[in-house]
């Protein structure tokens, strides 16, 4: 630290010195002396003869000369050796000043040619810090804030190259359309352009291979290439969308009324309706069974999602902005409150969402009408309700932002420096956000809508970075422009954006997609073990709790019949229950008996004959009911799943009890196909056998 200290003492001196010389220029060494001039790398820079050191080094050659030529026509006499003398002495002082007084604008004319301005000084001793602080907020010990900044660097750049990617192809499309068939034809090429995208988008087999292997690790890679060109390809066909309907929007017909930007939203959001139902019903992908073909068909799904959201509420944002463009003030006004309702829009309905779904399945367990693929599933208008609210938040604050760095602009003549400047403020302002968020949500309790609040929060924020960071790389592309020939102007530029690609890509699909990965099955394991804890200390609970029940019976203090209440019978049959765990478990199962029959008063005599239970999960869709009976028989219940997370087996009529069990509900959450260390949870036995028969 004090290493640091002393570091960044020196450099700030340095900074100072740098900024503190004046920025007028320096002569080289041998200048071209002319007309108050010095022809100094090709421009006109004002000759220093006002300066201290260049006027005393003046001085000394003209005493000198003045003092020489005398003595060299003869009018001082040879007697005179001591007043040449002092001749030669000032003229060899002349000379060493005057050698001192280039040495020193040699230096300082290098120096000026390879340092910055003050505001650039100042960007670079602010890189380290800066630098620093973004390593410690993307990887901040919390695992919770960890998943979600990198989630927002993973979206972020994703967002980055799409648009990078985008502009060099509108870029070139404009060049070549518009010189042959007009201004009027730029929409129709946007368009094409557009449908190359999404039709990119649909063709898994160019990008992922799809075929089931064995090998995890090489079915996870597969899964990060899935998840990064999807990703990648949706983004750039939202963009170029909005490029198409933004083209449409600012046609002469549409532009007459106020009204008719609003109707190019509503055209925009039915035509790619229709086009993403179009192709879910012709394209191949969505035939696809292996495991990676599954997660592109998510994936492609969720960027269909995107793309209808954010060219919507693009449009949207715009047209209300148009709508009042001859007030400033309007428009300032309709910017805040548009942005505030998004975010209360944002807020709001994914607590109605997560209300509705609950109340939804609540209402279907009670019915015994639960159907597939239907228990947990959101609308669909309430999702699309929910990226609407989101990307037109984003929107608003992108837009913000343009204005707000434009109209600083005007102040500071470098745009380069506000836009970063900007870009680097949004971006910590984010990981603090995530941080102060994950916060409040740990002195609450976690709920399903607070984690969909702040998922959405995490998609605008990376939807605004990746503007951002790409509106700085564009102004230093427009910088570069202005000193480059028109005839490589887009070679550079292509060149340019094909090596910022080539750098961010990579460090996306090998850095930080792995990593965000491990992050959440790291997650999803304490998840599951603090699941498992509070099973078996709930099951520990209802053991002793039957214990004391059946001792209670056998001193006479409780009659009988509690056991057989279908309440007491269900409690018996969970803690009768012993589960195996095996490589193929999936850990984190949440356990819930339901009993809807009444058994006969005649088995009363027999209870003591019940069998010991055995739970098996053989797999994600097959679970065994395995009933050991005393003679050392077995009988197995096998039931596959059908709907959604819940397994339901329906167990016979058994004739040693006659007794009817309904059905057994295994609900089974956040599965992973690993085992699970029961041994170091409560202590109840091994890990193949956590429970035995009831005792007697």
């Amino acid at each position: 630290m004090a290493c640091w200290t002393v570091l960044h003492g020196a450099l700030s001196l340095l900074a100072f010195a740098l900024a503190a010389c004046p920025n007028n220029g320096f002569a080289p060494i041998g200048p071209e002396v002319g007309g108050g001039h010095v022809v100094s790398r090709g421009r006109h820079v004002p000759c220093m003869q006002e300066d201290g050191d260049e006027a005393g080094v003046c001085f000394l050659q003209a005493s000198a000369e003045a003092l020489k030529a005398p003595l060299l026509q003869g009018s001082i006499g040879a007697r005179d050796e001591e007043a040449a003398g002092n001749i030669a002495r000032l003229g060899s002082a002349a000379r060493r000043l005057e050698s001192v007084s280039q040495a020193s604008r040699f230096v300082a004319n290098h120096a000026l040619d390879a340092s910055m301005s003050l505001g650039e000084v100042l960007i670079f001793m602010g890189v380290i810090p800066i630098g620093a602080a973004f390593v410690y907020l993307i990887n901040y010990p919390d695992a919770d804030v960890q998943y979600y900044n990198l989630y927002i660097v993973a979206d972020a750049a994703s967002v980055f190259i799409a648009l990078v990617i985008v502009h060099v192809c509108e870029r070139y499309t404009d060049w070549a359309v518009q010189p042959l068939l007009g201004q009027q034809w730029l929409c129709v090429g946007h368009a094409l352009l557009a449908l190359l995208w999404y039709g990119s988008m649909q063709c898994r087999r160019i990008f992922v291979d799809a075929s089931e292997v064995k090998d995890p690790e090489a079915r996870r890679q597969r899964g990060y290439s899935a998840r990064f060109w999807s990703g990648f390809l949706g983004n750039a066909a939202s963009f170029a969308a909005i490029n198409v309907w933004g083209d449409l929007q600012e046609a002469p017909w549409f532009d007459r009324s106020p009204a008719h930007p609003f109707l190019v939203c509503v055209l925009a959001f039915v035509a790619m309706d229709l086009l993403f139902i179009t192709t879910k019903r012709v394209c191949p992908r969505y035939q696809v069974e292996t495991t990676t073909g599954k997660r592109w068909e998510r994936y492609t799904e969720e960027a269909e999602e995107v793309i209808l959201a954010s060219c919507t509420s693009f449009l949207f944002a715009r047209a209300l902005l148009r709508s009042t463009s001859g007030c400033h003030a309007g428009q300032v006004v309709t910017v805040c409150i548009f942005a505030g309702t998004s975010a209360s829009f944002a807020t709001f309905v994914p607590f109605l969402v997560c209300m509705q779904r609950r109340q939804l399945a609540q209402t279907r367990r009670e019915l015994g009408q639960q159907e597939e693929g239907k228990g947990h599933e959101s609308p669909w208008a309430a999702t699309m309700s929910v990226k609407l609210a989101v990307t037109a938040s984003a929107w608003t604050f992108v837009e913000g932002g343009n204005q707000f760095t434009n109209l600083v602009s005007m102040q500071v003549s470098d745009m380069f420096l506000v836009k970063l400047v900007f870009a680097v403020a949004v971006s910590l302002l984010a990981f603090l956000g995530i941080i102060a968020t994950d916060r409040i949500l740990d002195s609450l309790s976690r709920g399903s809508w607070m984690q969909h609040v702040l998922i959405n929060a995490v998609i605008a924020a990376a939807l605004v970075i990746g503007f951002c960071w790409e509106e700085v790389f564009e102004t230093v592309l427009a910088s570069i422009e202005d000193g480059v020939p028109d005839e490589s102007e887009g070679v550079l530029v292509c060149l340019l954006s094909l090596v910022e690609c080539v750098v961010v890509g990579p460090a996306l699909r090998f850095h930080v997609l792995p990593k965000l990965a491990e992050i959440k099955r790291n997650l999803k394991m304490e998840e599951e073990l603090d699941i498992g804890e509070e099973i078996l200390y709930d099951l520990a609970l209802l053991r002793e709790v039957f214990d004391a029940w059946v001792k209670k019976c056998e001193s006479g203090k409780m009659p009988v019949e509690t056991l057989f209440h279908p309440g007491a019978h269900a409690l018996k049959f969970l803690v009768g229950t012993w589960i195996d765990i095996n490589e193929d478990f999936f850990s984190g199962a949440e356990i819930e008996i339901t009993q809807t029959g009444w058994g006969p008063r005649n088995a009363r005599a027999n209870w003591h004959k019940t069998a010991v239970y055995q739970m098996r999960c053989t797999g994600i869709d097959t679970c065994e009911l395995v009933e050991k009976r005393r003679d050392g028989t077995e009988r197995v219940f096998t039931a596959r799943r059908g709907m959604g997370d819940t397994i339901e087996i329906k167990i016979p009529k058994y004739p040693t009890l006659g007794w009817t069990l309904g059905r057994a509900n295994v609900q089974v959450k956040n599965a992973m196909r690993r085992p699970m260390p029961w041994d170091a949870s409560v202590g109840l036995g091994s890990r193949s056998q956590l429970f035995g028969a009831v005792k007697h």
